[in-house]
């Protein structure tokens, strides 16, 4: 790109060359390895993210301020790569908490009502009329879950990103949710490679991902003969966590469908959990994928890239 262009752009612009190191900037960096930038520095697996990815979600350190951007990555016949980093709009991130507060709002008369249908609900047995109360209680969790889902319709932010084991979160959805499933008399299992599988994200995000898959799961079992089971391993630059069921399955054209905006398998289903998930885990600079087989089950892979060692600080 032309220097007297590229200095004129209203975003971050970086030129690199095969060895990471920007050789042109819109802003006064240049002869420095760019991974020096990301916060974390990701200097073993970012060379991998560049080759499979189009475009990543990154915190930059510029000028002593840390932003997350959307960087998109371009490479021209020379094999240098052009990065456009687009910083995440402050008005999008205002709208989205003014969103969070709204619904918290909405929840609480909601709750109100539903503790004192819970209250008056044996009077309700004597008269025969009890069921009228389960369904209002049935509804108003509903409304609660759209709620939840609606909220996060709009680009799930990713804030508070940390060094995370993914053994824990792993743990603590396994005890979340083998409850529910013994209670449908489904079987669960969870295992690891026994070493620690760390990467850089937002926990509670990435809990919302794995409970939404296993309750997914859950959704497609026969109660008597149902398995799911959650492994979760590593290579030398990438976290895997796959969940698989032996449930129902689905057809190829089902499948191709799955991640599209408002589709839903499920009568009462909104079609935004799993559309949800490929996004948190997209701005995670990971992948989502999804194969199955009608009449034997669904397997549900999550990579992750994995945090460098020392690089969390």
């Amino acid at each position: 790109m032309n220097n007297s262009i590229y200095k004129k752009l209203p975003f971050p612009y970086f030129e690199i060359n095969e060895d990471f190191i920007i050789t042109s900037s819109s802003l006064s960096y240049e002869n420095i390895p760019f991974h020096d930038l990301l916060v974390p520095p990701l200097k073993l697996t970012f060379p991998q993210l560049l080759e499979e990815k189009e475009i990543m979600n990154l915190e930059l350190n510029i000028h002593d301020c840390i932003t997350s951007y959307d960087v998109y990555i371009v490479r021209d016949d020379e094999n240098r790569l052009h990065l456009f980093c687009y910083p995440i709009k402050q008005q999008e991130v205002q709208n989205h908490t003014i969103a969070a507060v709204m619904a918290h709002e909405i929840r609480n008369p909601l709750t109100t009502v539903k503790g004192f249908l819970q209250l008056v609900r044996p009077n309700l047995v004597e008269s025969g009329k009890a069921t009228y109360a389960d369904v209002a209680i049935l509804e108003i969790n509903r409304a609660n879950d759209l709620i939840a889902e609606f909220l996060h319709t709009g680009k799930p932010y990713i804030h508070d990103k940390k060094a995370i084991v993914l053994n824990e979160i792993a743990e603590d959805v396994f005890m979340l949710f083998e409850s529910k499933a013994l209670l449908q008399q489904v079987s669960t299992q969870l295992s690891d490679f026994g070493k620690d599988v760390v990467v850089y994200g937002n926990e509670q995000q990435l809990k919302q991902v794995l409970l939404n898959i296993c309750n997914n799961a859950l959704e497609a079992m026969d109660k008597q003969k149902g398995v799911i089971s959650i492994w979760l391993g590593a290579d030398e630059k990438n976290a895997r966590l796959v969940i698989k069921d032996n449930g129902m399955g689905m057809s190829p054209e089902t499948v191709k469908r799955l991640f599209s905006l408002y589709y839903s398998t499920k009568a009462t289903g909104t079609g935004l959990g799993l559309s949800i998930s490929k996004r948190i885990i997209e701005l995670h600079n990971g992948d989502l994928r999804i194969s199955s087989t009608e009449g034997e089950g669904t397997t549900v892979t999550i990579e992750l890239p994995l945090l460098d060692k020392g690089s969390a600080n």
